[in-house]
């Protein structure tokens, strides 16, 4: 199997957290939308150890996160 570039990760993740954002909107996070606030925000993490999301993104989202709580 070929391994893919950090940039192809990023495009994966920048792709996947607007699709989540439409989907979700404004929507408060929760367990019943299938992952708690909590885990999403571990999820962002690893993405920021791996180097997928520069600190930016990362406090982006995770603010997105926290103000829907």
């Amino acid at each position: 199997m070929r391994k893919q570039s950090p940039k192809f990760y990023k495009k994966v993740t920048t792709g996947f957290f607007n699709f989540f954002e439409v989907i979700v909107g404004k929507i408060k996070l929760g367990t019943q939308y299938g992952n708690s606030s909590l885990e999403l925000l571990e999820k962002l993490a690893r993405l920021k150890e791996l180097g997928i999301l520069t600190e930016e993104e990362f406090a982006k989202k995770k603010k997105d996160i926290l103000d829907r709580i």
